[in-house]
């Protein structure tokens, strides 16, 4: 749903400009907005007052949700599917998640044309396995938002 929207969305007219920079002065903006290690940037720190919202408490009500559903009986036995799928495909999986360890082993000890023909091939299965998993999934965080 968010990849939808924000393929809908305008373009960010910042996102020229600020591409247009020199990488320090990127980096600089990046740090202004969103913070770094020593501060919230200005992005968080004006968010509540322009929003009446605070993302911390947002990100921490999504986490809770998200968890609640990846235990729905449903979505467990989906993933279960999702692991049975991506076996028969050759990957050995624990978890929805784990394809991009997978990946990332694979870049670790192959060739970069190898990795890359392993990281399509993986996508692939992924995708094609994750499909039912996403179903559930999303039925499940339906249906518990609304308390069912």
């Amino acid at each position: 749903m968010v990849a939808r929207a924000q393929a809908s969305a305008p373009p960010d007219p910042n996102q020229a400009l600020v591409g247009a920079l020199p990488p320090d002065r990127q980096q600089a903006w990046g740090d202004a907005l969103y913070g770094d290690d020593t501060w919230e940037g200005c992005y968080y720190a004006t968010y509540a007052q322009a929003w009446g919202e605070n993302l911390d408490q947002q990100a921490q009500q999504g986490e809770a949700a998200a968890a609640k559903v990846r235990t729905d009986p449903t979505v467990r036995a989906a993933e279960r599917t999702y692991v049975t799928c991506m076996s028969a495909r050759g990957y050995r999986v624990s978890g929805t998640e784990d394809v991009h360890r997978l990946i990332g082993e694979a870049g670790d000890r192959l060739d970069a044309a190898a990795a890359e023909e392993y990281e399509k091939a993986a996508n692939a299965a992924h995708t094609s396995c994750l499909a039912p998993y996403q179903k559930a999934y999303d039925a499940a965080y339906l249906r518990l938002a609304h308390g069912n």
